[in-house]
């Protein structure tokens, strides 16, 4: 069971030992609902194995667009964020939301996702998001960090990555099993995915004035906005 944990992030593991490498199940295991539907396993299990593959792409490539953080920048990152961020990760919905959401953030409920057999609204979720990052994170200062809780980590160019011929993106915004953090250098862009909540943190003003329209058309009404609850109508 995930706990709040009291100091700083565990040492990172160095590579996933077996399906997606979580010890923590599937998001739907801390819902407060219940086990996930049969299509909500079957949307997990792709996601795993996306996931899996990524990690394999990642360790045979020589050019690095993408590396996996040395445990000092991993501590160095994960110390920043739960400092910056207020991070108390937790199952107990008392705990919710899981960090500290900035002024500029809004974030969504992934209940949208429960229905949609063809993943059609996960893929474009996740190109939405995938999109408007690129967008932001201009070179040369344009590196992204890429973090999974208890697990291993990246700093990536988004701009080298997702093309033909090039890697897939490391992670992504949604959640399969544990904390997903996109997190620019200067932290001030990302995306916090939740995976008890099951929801989806946006935060940055440039990257939500691209992106905010688009998701609310794949996920619906907000639930939060700045970190308060959006009223419900």
């Amino acid at each position: 069971m995930l706990q709040a944990a009291a100091s700083g992030p565990p040492p990172p593991c160095p590579a996933l030992t077996s399906g997606n490498g979580h010890s923590g199940g599937h998001p739907g295991a801390g819902k407060p609902k219940g086990a996930y539907s049969t299509k909500e396993e079957s949307c997990f299990s792709r996601k795993a194995a996306r996931s899996s593959s990524r990690i394999d792409t990642l360790s045979h490539m020589t050019d690095q667009p993408v590396v996996e953080l040395s445990e000092a920048e991993y501590r160095r990152v994960w110390d920043r964020f739960y400092a910056e961020f207020g991070f108390r990760p937790s199952m107990n919905s008392a705990m919710w939301p899981a960090i500290k959401e900035p002024d500029a953030s809004v974030t969504w409920s992934l209940g949208a996702l429960d229905d949609d057999p063809d993943y059609e609204l996960l893929d474009r979720l996740v190109e939405v998001v995938e999109q408007g990052l690129r967008a932001v994170c201009v070179p040369p200062q344009g590196g992204l960090f890429a973090l999974d809780w208890h697990h291993a980590s990246y700093r990536f160019s988004p701009h080298l990555v997702g093309g033909p011929e090039q890697a897939q993106w490391p992670l992504s915004p949604y959640p399969d099993g544990d904390y997903y953090i996109y997190l620019s250098e200067d932290f001030r862009t990302g995306s916090f995915g939740h995976p008890w909540e099951f929801s989806l943190c946006l935060f940055g003003q440039e990257f939500l004035s691209l992106v905010e329209a688009s998701v609310d058309e794949i996920l619906g009404t907000p639930i939060r906005r700045s970190g308060r609850p959006v009223p419900r109508t």
